[in-house]
Parts: C-alpha cells; sequence; structure tokens
C-alpha cells in the first residue's frame, strides 16, 4: 500500500528546511496508520486536525543489539568492498 502524497505537508519547524517535519491530518493517518508505523522515519510525524498540531508520532527507541541484521536481505553489495582499488585489507 502506497501513501498518496497529497496527504503529507511538511511544517517549517526551523529556519533549515531539510528539518521540516511531516505533518498529516489524523483522518488520513487512521487509514494508513499501519504502514506508516513500518515506514516512520527518525524524525517522526505530526498529526494534525483541522490544520493544528495534536500528536506526534514517534519511533521507539531500540538499542543498537536490534539493529544488527535488520538490513539482510534489503540491501546488495557490489563490487569487492574490502578494497579501495588502491590497497588491499589483509
Amino acid at each position: 500500500m502506497t501513501i498518496p502524497t497529497r496527504d503529507l505537508q511538511y511544517v517549517n519547524t526551523s529556519d533549515e528546511p531539510e528539518k521540516d517535519m511531516k505533518t498529516m491530518d489524523v483522518t488520513h493517518f487512521s487509514k494508513h496508520c499501519l504502514d506508516l508505523l513500518d515506514r516512520l522515519d527518525a524524525e517522526g510525524l505530526i498529526l494534525t486536525k483541522h490544520g493544528k498540531p495534536v500528536a506526534r508520532v514517534m519511533p521507539y527507541d531500540r538499542p543498537c543489539a536490534d539493529l544488527i541484521g535488520s538490513l539482510q536481505h534489503k540491501i546488495k553489495v557490489r563490487g569487492d568492498i574490502l578494497t579501495t582499488g588502491i590497497w588491499t585489507a589483509p
């Protein structure tokens, strides 16, 4: 399931545009909440009602041990990662 990009808005929370927070109306969030929670980034999501912020959804901090192996089968290594082309690792 993909979330329509028209449902996401960005709120200027600082002077730096790259730090703008994503916002979504609670009615759209309720329709797509499971997918949104699976794809929630570190910045989180601000939920709005009638254009006013009412809640912030943030990811739960996980210990680093939980992250070990979490990218298995999600990334593909191309080339030789043990060499820079100049020297070779032992």
